[in-house]
């Protein structure tokens, strides 16, 4: 192998390590908090918190429900978002900026409704 194809490869991994820590770097401080769980008739909130010194506004946000109800987009200028009256489950949040992105899954809890019926 020669000397230059060495220094090909070498640079392509030191390019490919930095891009790693760059895309790590930009999702550092994004994240998803549960604000109130899914206590009783969809009424749980989530807060996506972005920060602007990695990422710069507009935000696009685009949420999949579980249980397959559907998707939910919108876009924001501020730091944070608030979704709310939702049910408990497995929520992907990802939030857009430019052409960074970052993504998170959270589970809200909700509340298991069990009936015991005696006759």
């Amino acid at each position: 192998m020669k000397l230059s194809d060495k220094i090909k490869i070498t640079v392509f991994l030191l390019a490919s390590i930095l891009s790693v820590n760059y895309s790590y770097s930009q999702c550092e401080n994004f994240t998803v908090n549960v604000i109130q769980e899914d206590n009783c008739n969809n009424n749980g909130i989530l807060q996506v918190v972005v920060d602007s010194v990695n990422m710069s506004p507009p935000y696009t946000l685009l949420v999949d429900y579980p249980n397959s109800q559907g998707n939910y987009s919108d876009v924001f200028s501020t730091g944070t978002y608030n979704l709310t009256d939702l049910q408990g489950g497995l929520y992907d949040i990802t939030v857009i900026s430019g052409t960074d992105s970052c993504n998170s899954a959270i589970d809200l809890n909700g509340v298991d409704f069990t009936a015991i019926i005696f006759s």
